[in-house]
Protein backbone atom coordinates (compact mmCIF):
# COMPACT_ATOMS: atom_id res chain seq x y z
CA UNK A 1 0.00 0.00 0.00
CA UNK A 2 2.80 2.50 0.82
CA UNK A 3 4.64 1.67 -2.49
CA UNK A 4 1.49 2.84 -4.57
CA UNK A 5 0.31 6.06 -2.46
CA UNK A 6 3.88 6.97 -3.12
CA UNK A 7 3.96 6.24 -6.68
CA UNK A 8 0.59 8.20 -7.25
CA UNK A 9 1.20 10.71 -5.12
CA UNK A 10 4.49 11.46 -7.21
CA UNK A 11 2.31 11.02 -10.34
CA UNK A 12 -0.53 12.91 -9.17
CA UNK A 13 2.76 15.78 -8.41
CA UNK A 14 4.35 16.04 -11.30
CA UNK A 15 0.84 16.06 -13.48
CA UNK A 16 0.13 19.60 -11.10
CA UNK A 17 3.19 21.42 -11.37
CA UNK A 18 3.09 20.80 -14.78
CA UNK A 19 -0.17 22.00 -14.96
CA UNK A 20 0.72 24.92 -13.44
CA UNK A 21 3.90 26.07 -15.28
CA UNK A 22 1.49 25.30 -18.04
CA UNK A 23 -1.23 28.26 -16.73
CA UNK A 24 1.40 30.21 -14.93
CA UNK A 25 3.56 31.04 -17.93
CA UNK A 26 2.78 28.74 -20.64
CA UNK A 27 5.81 26.14 -20.39
CA UNK A 28 4.78 22.77 -22.67
CA UNK A 29 8.45 21.16 -22.53
CA UNK A 30 7.84 18.80 -19.50
CA UNK A 31 10.32 15.60 -20.82
CA UNK A 32 10.43 12.76 -18.96
CA UNK A 33 13.72 12.27 -17.17
CA UNK A 34 16.26 8.87 -16.97
CA UNK A 35 15.18 9.02 -13.43
CA UNK A 36 11.73 8.70 -14.29
CA UNK A 37 12.28 6.64 -17.02
CA UNK A 38 14.22 3.96 -14.97
CA UNK A 39 11.37 4.33 -12.54
CA UNK A 40 8.70 2.79 -14.97
CA UNK A 41 11.06 0.01 -15.49
CA UNK A 42 11.41 -1.13 -12.10
CA UNK A 43 7.85 -0.67 -11.39
CA UNK A 44 7.09 -3.29 -14.38
CA UNK A 45 9.45 -5.34 -13.33
CA UNK A 46 7.60 -5.04 -9.14
CA UNK A 47 4.37 -5.92 -10.56
CA UNK A 48 5.67 -9.11 -12.53
CA UNK A 49 7.32 -9.90 -9.22
CA UNK A 50 3.91 -9.14 -6.96
CA UNK A 51 2.05 -11.17 -9.20
CA UNK A 52 4.71 -14.33 -9.26
CA UNK A 53 4.70 -13.94 -5.10
CA UNK A 54 0.81 -14.58 -5.31
CA UNK A 55 2.13 -17.77 -7.32
CA UNK A 56 4.33 -19.51 -5.90
CA UNK A 57 5.81 -18.77 -2.05
CA UNK A 58 9.54 -19.43 -3.13
CA UNK A 59 12.30 -17.40 -1.21
CA UNK A 60 14.29 -16.77 -4.60
CA UNK A 61 10.63 -14.80 -5.74
CA UNK A 62 10.25 -13.30 -2.25
CA UNK A 63 12.92 -11.71 -2.19
CA UNK A 64 13.18 -10.22 -5.64
CA UNK A 65 9.76 -9.13 -5.00
CA UNK A 66 11.31 -7.32 -2.17
CA UNK A 67 14.32 -5.78 -3.94
CA UNK A 68 12.00 -4.54 -6.93
CA UNK A 69 9.15 -2.95 -4.41
CA UNK A 70 12.00 -1.38 -2.39
CA UNK A 71 14.19 0.09 -5.65
CA UNK A 72 10.47 1.01 -7.35
CA UNK A 73 10.27 3.27 -3.92
CA UNK A 74 13.78 4.61 -3.86
CA UNK A 75 13.28 5.63 -7.93
CA UNK A 76 10.21 7.10 -7.20
CA UNK A 77 11.50 9.84 -4.72
CA UNK A 78 14.92 10.33 -6.47
CA UNK A 79 12.75 10.76 -9.99
CA UNK A 80 10.05 13.12 -7.85
CA UNK A 81 12.64 15.35 -6.50
CA UNK A 82 14.62 15.24 -9.79
CA UNK A 83 11.20 16.62 -11.53
CA UNK A 84 10.75 19.02 -8.91
CA UNK A 85 14.64 20.09 -9.05
CA UNK A 86 14.01 20.57 -13.48
CA UNK A 87 10.99 22.27 -12.85
CA UNK A 88 12.24 24.88 -10.37
CA UNK A 89 15.56 25.63 -12.63
CA UNK A 90 12.37 25.96 -15.37
CA UNK A 91 10.71 28.74 -13.91
CA UNK A 92 14.00 31.01 -13.94
CA UNK A 93 15.28 29.98 -17.16
CA UNK A 94 14.44 32.28 -20.66
CA UNK A 95 11.14 30.81 -22.44
CA UNK A 96 11.60 29.86 -25.81
CA UNK A 97 10.84 32.53 -27.45
CA UNK A 98 13.83 34.28 -25.68
CA UNK A 99 11.40 36.18 -23.07
CA UNK A 100 11.99 35.56 -19.90
CA UNK A 101 9.15 33.63 -17.41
Amino acid sequence: MRVTVLVFGRDVGILLVAAILYAAVGRRDFRSSIFGKANTLVQVGAIAAVLLHQLTTARWVADCRTVALSATMVLTVVSGLHYAWVASRRLGAPAANGHAT
